[in-house]
Protein backbone atom coordinates (compact mmCIF):
# COMPACT_ATOMS: atom_id res chain seq x y z
CA UNK A 1 0.00 0.00 0.00
CA UNK A 2 1.17 3.75 -1.10
CA UNK A 3 1.66 5.63 1.50
CA UNK A 4 1.32 9.80 1.85
CA UNK A 5 2.49 9.98 5.42
CA UNK A 6 5.55 12.26 6.03
CA UNK A 7 8.46 9.63 6.26
CA UNK A 8 9.20 9.45 10.30
CA UNK A 9 12.64 10.37 10.24
CA UNK A 10 11.90 13.59 9.05
CA UNK A 11 8.64 14.73 10.47
CA UNK A 12 10.76 17.19 13.11
CA UNK A 13 12.49 18.59 10.12
CA UNK A 14 8.91 18.98 8.40
CA UNK A 15 7.72 20.64 11.84
CA UNK A 16 10.63 23.13 12.17
CA UNK A 17 10.17 24.12 8.37
CA UNK A 18 6.73 25.12 8.83
CA UNK A 19 7.38 27.26 11.57
CA UNK A 20 10.16 28.65 9.78
CA UNK A 21 8.28 29.63 6.33
CA UNK A 22 5.20 31.12 8.62
CA UNK A 23 7.77 33.15 10.50
CA UNK A 24 10.01 33.67 7.69
CA UNK A 25 8.74 32.72 3.87
CA UNK A 26 5.05 33.82 4.04
CA UNK A 27 5.32 37.53 5.28
CA UNK A 28 8.42 38.23 2.62
CA UNK A 29 7.99 36.17 -0.47
CA UNK A 30 6.04 38.14 -2.22
CA UNK A 31 8.63 40.94 -1.86
CA UNK A 32 11.47 39.09 -2.78
CA UNK A 33 9.76 37.92 -5.91
CA UNK A 34 9.22 41.21 -6.71
CA UNK A 35 13.06 42.28 -5.93
CA UNK A 36 14.76 39.36 -7.65
CA UNK A 37 16.63 37.41 -4.86
CA UNK A 38 16.46 36.51 -1.13
CA UNK A 39 18.32 39.11 1.30
CA UNK A 40 21.40 37.98 3.11
CA UNK A 41 19.70 38.01 6.49
CA UNK A 42 17.16 35.20 5.22
CA UNK A 43 19.54 33.27 3.97
CA UNK A 44 21.79 33.17 7.19
CA UNK A 45 18.91 32.50 9.11
CA UNK A 46 18.15 29.30 6.81
CA UNK A 47 21.06 27.96 6.90
CA UNK A 48 21.80 28.24 10.62
CA UNK A 49 19.13 25.38 10.24
CA UNK A 50 21.57 22.83 9.34
CA UNK A 51 19.65 21.49 6.37
CA UNK A 52 22.91 21.66 4.05
CA UNK A 53 24.36 18.48 4.98
CA UNK A 54 20.71 16.11 5.15
CA UNK A 55 22.03 14.26 1.57
CA UNK A 56 25.69 13.96 2.96
CA UNK A 57 27.34 10.92 4.52
CA UNK A 58 27.27 10.86 8.09
CA UNK A 59 31.31 10.15 8.07
CA UNK A 60 31.77 13.98 6.37
CA UNK A 61 28.76 15.45 8.82
CA UNK A 62 26.01 14.99 7.38
CA UNK A 63 22.54 12.82 7.81
CA UNK A 64 22.61 10.35 4.77
CA UNK A 65 18.74 11.08 3.97
CA UNK A 66 17.19 9.40 0.83
CA UNK A 67 15.05 10.55 -1.83
CA UNK A 68 11.92 10.23 -0.21
CA UNK A 69 13.24 12.20 2.80
CA UNK A 70 14.16 15.26 0.26
CA UNK A 71 11.08 15.06 -1.21
CA UNK A 72 9.19 15.50 1.95
CA UNK A 73 11.31 18.71 2.51
CA UNK A 74 11.43 20.46 -0.10
CA UNK A 75 6.90 19.75 -0.42
CA UNK A 76 6.87 21.37 2.78
CA UNK A 77 9.08 24.37 1.90
CA UNK A 78 6.75 25.21 -0.70
CA UNK A 79 3.33 24.14 0.94
CA UNK A 80 4.45 26.53 4.48
CA UNK A 81 7.10 29.03 1.95
CA UNK A 82 6.98 29.32 -1.47
CA UNK A 83 8.34 27.25 -4.48
CA UNK A 84 10.49 30.28 -5.85
CA UNK A 85 12.16 30.98 -2.45
CA UNK A 86 12.93 27.14 -2.28
CA UNK A 87 14.34 27.09 -5.65
CA UNK A 88 16.84 29.77 -4.73
CA UNK A 89 17.44 28.52 -1.22
CA UNK A 90 21.52 28.01 -0.93
CA UNK A 91 22.85 24.15 -0.35
CA UNK A 92 24.44 20.91 -2.45
CA UNK A 93 21.09 20.80 -4.61
CA UNK A 94 20.54 19.04 -8.09
CA UNK A 95 24.19 19.30 -8.58
CA UNK A 96 25.14 17.75 -5.46
CA UNK A 97 22.47 14.72 -6.05
CA UNK A 98 24.84 14.17 -9.35
CA UNK A 99 27.73 14.44 -6.90
CA UNK A 100 26.92 11.98 -4.35
CA UNK A 101 25.99 9.08 -7.16
CA UNK A 102 28.87 9.60 -9.04
CA UNK A 103 31.63 11.54 -6.81
CA UNK A 104 34.61 9.43 -5.02
CA UNK A 105 35.04 9.86 -1.40
CA UNK A 106 37.20 12.83 -1.63
CA UNK A 107 35.68 14.35 -4.31
CA UNK A 108 32.34 14.96 -2.31
CA UNK A 109 34.54 15.81 0.67
CA UNK A 110 36.76 18.34 -1.31
CA UNK A 111 33.60 19.90 -3.09
CA UNK A 112 30.42 19.58 -0.92
CA UNK A 113 31.91 19.93 2.90
CA UNK A 114 32.03 23.55 1.80
CA UNK A 115 28.29 23.84 1.87
CA UNK A 116 28.61 23.38 5.89
CA UNK A 117 30.67 25.94 6.85
CA UNK A 118 29.88 28.90 8.05
CA UNK A 119 29.92 30.67 4.95
CA UNK A 120 27.72 28.03 3.09
CA UNK A 121 25.05 30.27 2.76
CA UNK A 122 26.75 31.86 0.04
CA UNK A 123 27.21 28.22 -1.95
CA UNK A 124 24.93 26.82 -4.05
CA UNK A 125 25.96 24.32 -7.64
CA UNK A 126 24.23 24.28 -10.73
CA UNK A 127 23.42 21.36 -13.13
CA UNK A 128 24.66 21.88 -16.51
CA UNK A 129 22.31 18.78 -19.05
CA UNK A 130 19.81 20.60 -20.88
CA UNK A 131 21.10 21.58 -24.57
CA UNK A 132 19.28 23.53 -27.13
CA UNK A 133 17.06 20.61 -28.73
CA UNK A 134 14.26 20.29 -26.83
CA UNK A 135 14.14 15.87 -27.42
CA UNK A 136 18.24 15.32 -27.32
CA UNK A 137 19.18 12.44 -25.32
CA UNK A 138 22.49 11.65 -23.42
CA UNK A 139 24.14 10.17 -26.74
CA UNK A 140 23.17 13.12 -28.69
CA UNK A 141 24.94 15.78 -26.27
CA UNK A 142 26.81 18.13 -28.40
CA UNK A 143 28.97 19.44 -25.21
CA UNK A 144 32.31 17.57 -25.65
CA UNK A 145 35.47 17.05 -22.89
CA UNK A 146 38.71 16.92 -24.65
CA UNK A 147 41.38 15.60 -22.51
CA UNK A 148 44.61 17.59 -22.52
CA UNK A 149 47.55 15.92 -20.45
CA UNK A 150 46.28 16.11 -16.88
CA UNK A 151 43.11 18.49 -17.88
CA UNK A 152 39.68 17.99 -19.74
CA UNK A 153 38.78 21.38 -22.36
CA UNK A 154 35.21 21.40 -22.21
CA UNK A 155 33.61 22.90 -25.01
CA UNK A 156 29.87 22.97 -25.61
CA UNK A 157 26.56 25.13 -24.76
CA UNK A 158 23.98 24.68 -22.43
CA UNK A 159 20.36 26.31 -21.73
CA UNK A 160 17.91 27.28 -18.94
CA UNK A 161 20.79 26.63 -16.50
CA UNK A 162 18.82 26.33 -12.59
CA UNK A 163 21.57 28.65 -10.57
CA UNK A 164 23.44 29.81 -13.60
CA UNK A 165 24.18 33.08 -12.54
CA UNK A 166 25.52 32.60 -8.92
CA UNK A 167 26.29 29.25 -8.49
CA UNK A 168 29.89 28.60 -6.97
CA UNK A 169 29.78 25.05 -8.12
CA UNK A 170 28.63 23.78 -11.36
CA UNK A 171 28.30 20.29 -13.13
CA UNK A 172 29.08 19.64 -16.25
CA UNK A 173 27.53 16.38 -18.29
CA UNK A 174 29.75 16.15 -21.39
CA UNK A 175 30.82 13.58 -23.71
CA UNK A 176 34.16 12.89 -24.09
CA UNK A 177 36.21 11.47 -27.08
CA UNK A 178 35.44 8.08 -26.91
CA UNK A 179 31.69 9.30 -26.80
CA UNK A 180 31.45 7.94 -23.52
CA UNK A 181 28.82 10.39 -20.80
CA UNK A 182 31.06 12.16 -18.19
CA UNK A 183 30.32 14.85 -15.55
CA UNK A 184 32.72 17.35 -14.62
CA UNK A 185 32.93 20.15 -11.99
CA UNK A 186 34.04 23.20 -12.73
CA UNK A 187 34.32 25.86 -10.56
CA UNK A 188 32.25 29.20 -11.50
CA UNK A 189 34.85 31.76 -11.92
CA UNK A 190 36.84 29.35 -14.68
CA UNK A 191 37.70 31.17 -17.80
CA UNK A 192 35.76 30.44 -20.97
CA UNK A 193 32.10 30.58 -19.38
CA UNK A 194 29.69 33.12 -20.90
CA UNK A 195 26.39 33.35 -19.54
CA UNK A 196 23.74 34.93 -21.41
CA UNK A 197 20.97 37.43 -19.59
CA UNK A 198 18.57 36.24 -16.85
CA UNK A 199 15.88 34.65 -18.50
CA UNK A 200 12.41 35.52 -17.67
CA UNK A 201 10.19 33.33 -15.41
CA UNK A 202 6.81 33.06 -13.87
CA UNK A 203 6.72 32.89 -9.92
CA UNK A 204 10.17 31.95 -9.78
CA UNK A 205 12.00 35.70 -10.20
CA UNK A 206 13.70 35.29 -6.59
CA UNK A 207 16.00 32.21 -8.05
CA UNK A 208 17.26 32.36 -11.92
CA UNK A 209 17.97 30.98 -15.01
CA UNK A 210 20.97 31.76 -17.97
CA UNK A 211 22.10 30.13 -20.82
CA UNK A 212 25.48 28.97 -20.22
CA UNK A 213 28.42 28.35 -23.32
CA UNK A 214 31.52 26.92 -22.32
CA UNK A 215 34.26 27.75 -24.20
CA UNK A 216 37.84 25.89 -24.27
CA UNK A 217 37.18 25.58 -20.48
CA UNK A 218 39.86 24.06 -18.66
CA UNK A 219 39.69 21.64 -15.86
CA UNK A 220 41.69 19.18 -13.96
CA UNK A 221 41.40 15.96 -14.89
CA UNK A 222 40.80 15.37 -11.09
CA UNK A 223 37.41 16.87 -11.75
CA UNK A 224 35.61 14.01 -13.77
CA UNK A 225 33.37 12.28 -11.68
CA UNK A 226 33.64 8.12 -11.68
CA UNK A 227 31.48 5.78 -13.04
CA UNK A 228 28.85 8.08 -14.67
CA UNK A 229 26.29 6.05 -17.08
CA UNK A 230 23.47 6.99 -18.96
CA UNK A 231 21.60 4.54 -16.36
CA UNK A 232 22.86 6.10 -13.67
CA UNK A 233 22.08 9.83 -14.67
CA UNK A 234 18.69 8.18 -15.46
CA UNK A 235 18.21 7.01 -12.07
CA UNK A 236 19.46 10.25 -10.61
CA UNK A 237 17.08 12.55 -12.83
CA UNK A 238 14.06 10.49 -11.64
CA UNK A 239 14.72 11.40 -8.23
CA UNK A 240 15.00 15.06 -9.02
CA UNK A 241 12.02 14.89 -10.99
CA UNK A 242 10.14 13.48 -7.79
CA UNK A 243 11.58 16.36 -5.50
CA UNK A 244 10.55 18.45 -8.70
CA UNK A 245 6.80 17.62 -8.69
CA UNK A 246 6.61 17.71 -5.32
CA UNK A 247 7.44 21.36 -5.32
CA UNK A 248 5.21 21.94 -7.48
CA UNK A 249 2.33 20.49 -5.74
CA UNK A 250 3.53 21.50 -2.65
Amino acid sequence: MISFETPEDVRDIVDMLKEFCINEIQPNYRAWEIEGKLPEDFLKKYHELGLAGLKLPETLGGSALDTEAGVAIVEALCHYGDIGVCYALPGPGFGGDILLEFGSEDQIKKFLTPFLEADGYKRKTALLVREEAPDFYWDEMTTVAKRDGDHYVLNGKKTFVHNGLDATLLIVMALDEQNDLGAFVVDSQAEGLERSKRLTTLGLNTTNFCHIELKDVKISADNRLENVTPEGLQKVVNAIRLKTAAMCVG
